[in-house]
């Protein structure tokens, strides 16, 4: 079975996170750059393992813009 995973890199108050899963977020990372490259690493590695991930950011505005697959961790600017 192919799970199909979300990633979102959200702002909360002064910090950057990733929330997945249902999960509320996880991981503390001072810069949205950092918190981009961590979801998309980890998207790099479950999509290996045959799962479906995306990875989003949200926007200030509340709404989520997508992260196109063939970016690279090492080539994130966030």
């Amino acid at each position: 079975m192919v799970a199909h995973i979300v990633y979102v890199v959200d702002r909360q108050e002064t910090h950057w996170t990733i929330s997945g899963c249902g999960d509320s977020g996880c991981g503390w990372f001072p810069t949205r750059k950092e918190a981009l490259k961590s979801a998309l690493w980890d998207a790099a590695r479950v999509r290996r393992l045959g799962h479906d991930v995306d990875v989003m950011v949200r926007r200030r505005n509340g709404t989520v813009r997508a992260i196109p697959t063939r970016v690279s961790p090492e080539g994130a600017e966030a």
